[in-house]
């Protein structure tokens, strides 16, 4: 939160409403915060916040240097990575801790073209999917499953309980895709963001789908590309398919909107449903928080049913943690310090 006569460049001005405030900036180095002796507000105890004195953020070149700062005792807090869960176990003095999100990996079917026109394979890419394995595979069980829309339950408000995310059905898949006039199957070219602009995240969940959509007879050609945040609103022409992810959002009306009412700026799959539209803007506009649920339900409902996008699971966050430093992982991947304290 900012007034209007702010000069700008926030690391030369740093004004702001928070709990601390940078004193020192060195880019690709590190960032110090201090604690304000101003902040309006108390802690549990009644204490003035914040209870630190301030914070440091350090920049390493990769986890294990990380790791490394770690078993110096330099670090007090640090992101993991869920595929080095045994050497961050094996610190002493530290705890591997988790938070689950609505942060999500994602297929995108472009609705406006071929083959996703039909709903008849769009069906069948999602009946693909063995959900357990997903979470079982990319996140050794740290992940819950999903059915096929963006809204987690448990971290959305009147999010649906009560869902039932699909069975991998190959047979079902393959008949399907008969129907629709594919009866040898798909050969999809699959784009993704490349490794090096996300560390592997996307292509891990590129190879796979691959893997999994092989047996329905869906042939992945995995293209990872640096340029696909430059032309994942495009239109991609017949055959295409991709791959991606987002992160939850604040609400469930603004992922919704963000991405699946109709004239939504980050439309990725050119989703169009009068229905789903009609319903989304009265649901932002309804009070009765029991009729918000249920029409929340709808509109889920109507994602996982006709929607062409495939999320097979919401993801859990990690990060390691000294056992004397009182902190909870926030499940946006917000740092926030300003209840944070040392038990002595």
């Amino acid at each position: 939160m900012l007034p209007a006569d702010w000069p700008g460049d926030f690391f030369a001005n740093p004004w702001g409403t928070g709990p601390f405030t940078i004193s020192e900036f060195v880019p690709g180095e590190f960032i110090r915060f201090q604690a304000r002796d101003d902040y309006w507000a108390v802690g549990a105890d009644g204490q003035p916040l914040p209870y630190l004195d301030g914070a440091e953020f350090v920049s390493f070149p990769d986890e294990l240097a990380r790791i490394s700062a770690l078993q110096e005792g330099a670090l007090h807090l640090a992101p993991a990575s869920i595929t080095l869960i045994e050497q961050y176990e094996a610190l002493e003095g530290f705890d591997f801790v988790t938070v689950q999100t609505g942060n999500l990996h994602i297929v995108v079917m472009k609705y406006n073209e071929e083959p996703w026109t039909d709903p008849r394979v769009r069906e069948a890419m999602k009946l693909v999917v063995d959900r357990q394995n997903y979470i079982d595979t990319l996140y050794l069980g740290y992940a819950i499953a999903a059915d096929d829309h963006p809204i987690a339950p448990g971290i959305y408000p009147l999010a649906p309980e009560d869902q039932t995310p699909r069975q991998q059905d190959y047979e079902q898949a393959r008949a399907l895709l008969a129907e629709a006039g594919y009866p040898d199957g798909l050969d999809l070219t699959t784009l993704y963001i490349d490794p090096g602009s996300d560390g592997g995240f996307a292509e891990n969940f590129a190879v796979f789908m691959a893997a999994q959509a092989e047996p329905a007879g869906i042939r992945l050609d995995l293209q990872p590309t640096p340029d696909y945040w430059s032309i994942w609103l495009d239109d991609w022409g017949p055959m295409h398919i991709g791959i991606s992810n987002w992160a939850q959002k604040n609400t469930a009306s603004e992922m919704l909107n963000l991405a699946y009412r109709t004239d939504a700026v980050w439309n990725e799959t050119h989703w169009s449903n009068e229905t789903f539209d009609n319903l989304l803007a009265e649901f932002d506009r309804t009070l009765d928080q029991e009729a918000r649920r249920g029409q929340l339900k709808q509109l889920t409902d109507i994602l996982s049913d006709e929607g062409p996008i495939v999320i097979p699971g919401f993801r859990q966050d990690f990060a390691v943690k000294d056992q004397s430093l009182h902190y909870k992982l926030h499940p946006q991947a917000y740092v926030w310090l300003g209840d944070a304290w040392f038990e002595q």
